[in-house]
């Protein structure tokens, strides 16, 4: 019983920080370096760590999850967006699935 009540607390208050995440993605408008920020096309502005500033350029498609925190969009985790062949891919790889179709095989 302990331990079904210890999970239901550890539940509690683990839902409100998963909820507290945001999602935004689209095109970047602006880098601001200074303010370790990104500006996106509908003026979202996220602010970011150097390290992950420093590769970003304007015009490069970004899905970012972020938290807000003392009034600052703080990113948690961040996705490049690129386009080839017409075709969205990521910085995870390219368009197609790492367990796409053709790359996994039935075992006998």
């Amino acid at each position: 019983m302990k331990k079904v009540l210890g999970f239901g607390l550890a539940m509690l208050f683990a839902l409100p920080l998963v909820a507290a995440a945001e999602q935004a993605s689209g095109t970047i408008k602006a880098v601001d370096r200074a303010n370790s920020a990104i500006v996106l096309e509908d003026g979202t502005r996220l602010t970011i760590d150097e390290g992950r500033l420093a590769g970003l350029r304007e015009g490069e498609k970004v899905q970012a999850t972020y938290i807000t925190q003392g009034g600052k969009n703080m990113v948690t985790d961040l996705d490049v967006r690129t386009v080839v062949g017409g075709i969205d891919s990521s910085n995870l790889g390219g368009p197609a699935s790492y367990f796409d179709s053709k790359n996994v095989q039935a075992s006998e």
